[in-house]
């Protein structure tokens, strides 16, 4: 059933599949052939082009042009007197103002023919551009952000940002309503790594009610608010099956288990990382085999990944490290074909997306932290476990309940790796959320990079983060200099808090014992080690606070701010 009514060449429409009809005034024109969702109001002297797509209940005011190829998502309106040039699209929600002006050649000249010079413009999800407003082409607008009226928009806008003038500039920020927010941190106020009581202020009440329900319940071990959360992450993340457990290490453990690692066998994985992973390892009575990592990325190197393969590997751990999921298409099908499972470490990237979707999907099973600084942070311990094979669901299911199958009945060596009831009530509010959540740490990064990056550097004076092919959630925004320890100082005597991550690579690690590398085995591990560090980006931060710590770092290294 097509979601969309067709209009033929004589400007009539064709009777709706469902739903309600649309609304095409007599002078409006659209040209063989556009699509419209249903519910769509087209008023006087509209214009649509052929190869238009305009999605449900969307509303167009008088004289608004829409060029060819053009895409509206659902519920978009757009008042008098627009013109929406091909290479323009907006997303669900989008609000425009009259007579705002798009773009979309950069240097327009009249006797040139520059039809192939279109430069696209996408304006995302609930975004608002007010009247008379410019937006140059080339350009992304945020989700949820303000263009005020009559702003010259020339640069890519965060998401949530407030932005005036011309050319435009961030003022403040606004919420999912559009209303201003107010920036109370005082100038000199210390800005914290993270600050979770900030964070989950607005959500305050109803993170109370949750744990009120679940105490007056009397169900505090797994129950239906763990078995709610379970179906809400399965859901979000586009998987089969999703499995809460005690903590993200746990759930490393039990993955590896469940996909049989064991005594003697080889586990590889990053040597750049948390040591959850290769506790697990070794646990098991496994051998963690170390993959150098990407000097960009920080992600294990995966064109190296085959040549580490023997007889005894029985599974490749990736870790989907700051937020960004490793790109993994060059080996999933060759492991699958040798019978090597790739049990993906997500603890830092839960909303990622990676090369087959959401992270969570991908491998024979993923793992997530609900650790408090994750992108979705608890109140406490927490994670999950995914999959789409229903035996090793099962397996994990019976490994957190001491392997049992049923009550008393045990049928593996397991352990007590259940999630608590209220844990799982309040991470599925804070999961309602997290699309907001993330949408700002993304604007977060976007500041930092336009503060920072308008600067030239040299390659071992600063390093931004990279951004592949699949974006980036940013649970941590992670810059390298060869100066980080002076940096860092230098911050901290400025009341700004850093972190490193990590001060020491995993193959040199004691622990390790005979499984311990040594030191120059892994040069790009051992290298990122001296120079990474943390910049806060967590979503309670303020614009004013992302810049007075991009201007420290500007001052650290002898550039004006103010230029």
């Amino acid at each position: 059933m097509s979601l969309f009514l067709q209009v033929t060449s004589d400007n009539s429409l064709s009777a709706p599949a469902f739903g309600p009809t649309n609304y095409v005034h007599p002078t409006a024109v659209l040209d063989q052939p556009v699509e419209l969702g249903h519910g769509c109001k087209i008023w006087h002297f509209c214009h649509i082009s052929v190869g238009a797509v305009l999605g449900s209940d969307c509303v167009l005011g008088q004289n608004v042009y829409v060029g060819k190829g053009v895409r509206l998502g659902a519920r978009v309106k757009v008042q008098n007197n627009v013109s929406l040039y091909s290479g323009v699209t907006l997303d669900d929600d989008v609000f425009i103002g009259p007579s705002v002006v798009f773009t979309n050649v950069k240097y327009p000249r009249a006797f040139i023919d520059q039809s192939q010079e279109f430069a696209p413009t996408r304006v995302q999800r609930g975004a608002t551009i007010g009247a008379n407003a410019t937006i140059n082409c080339g350009v992304t607008l945020g989700e949820y952000c303000f263009v005020g009226s009559g702003a010259v928009v020339v640069e890519d806008v965060p998401a949530f940002a407030l932005v005036v003038g011309n050319p435009a500039r961030v003022v403040g920020r606004v919420d999912t309503a559009g209303h201003p927010q107010k920036d109370e941190s005082p100038p000199c106020a210390t800005i914290k790594m993270l600050d979770l009581a900030r964070e989950n202020a607005p959500i305050a009440e109803q993170l109370k009610r949750a744990v009120d329900q679940v105490i007056t319940s009397g169900n505090y071990v797994l129950g239906p608010e763990v078995e709610g959360l379970e179906v809400a992450c399965a859901a979000y993340l586009d998987v089969p099956h999703a499995v809460g457990v005690s903590t993200g290490s746990d759930a490393l453990l039990m993955a590896l288990s469940a996909v049989g690692v064991g005594p003697g066998d080889e586990v590889i994985t990053s040597p750049f990382s948390f040591i959850a992973g290769v506790e697990a390892i070794l646990r098991l009575g496994a051998v963690p085999r170390f993959v150098d990592i990407s000097p960009r990325t920080y992600h294990v190197d995966v064109d190296a990944v085959l040549s580490c393969v023997t007889a005894r590997t029985k599974a490749f751990v990736p870790v989907h490290l700051f937020g960004q999921a490793v790109d993994l298409s060059a080996v999933r099908n060759k492991l699958k074909t040798l019978g090597i499972a790739i049990v993906e470490d997500a603890a830092q990237a839960f909303g990622a997306q990676g090369d087959t979707g959401p992270v969570g999907r991908g491998g024979a099973l993923a793992c997530f932290s609900f650790f408090p600084s994750k992108n979705l942070g608890g109140f406490g311990d927490g994670g999950l476990v995914t999959t789409s094979d229903i035996d090793h669901a099962t397996r994990v299911r019976q490994l957190r309940q001491h392997g049992a199958e049923r009550k008393y009945r045990h049928v593996q060596l397991g352990g007590n790796f259940r999630l608590d009831a209220v844990q799982a009530a309040l991470l599925a509010i804070k999961l309602r959320r997290l699309p907001q959540l993330l949408a700002i740490r993304r604007s977060h990064a976007q500041a930092y990079r336009s503060y920072l990056g308008a600067w030239a550097w040299e390659a071992d004076e600063l390093q931004l983060p990279a951004e592949g092919p699949y974006g980036h959630t940013y649970n941590q925004f992670v810059i390298a200099t060869s100066k980080r320890d002076q940096l860092m100082e230098h911050l901290r005597r400025q009341g700004i808090e850093t972190a490193i991550y990590y001060p020491e690579p995993l193959h040199v690690q004691p622990v390790l014992g005979r499984y311990a590398l040594a030191q120059g085995s892994l040069p790009q591990s051992e290298l990122a080690s001296k120079r990474v560090l943390a910049l806060p980006v967590h979503p309670a931060l303020t614009p004013s606070a992302i810049q007075r710590v991009a201007e420290e770092i500007l001052r650290f290294f002898g550039r004006n701010p103010g230029r």
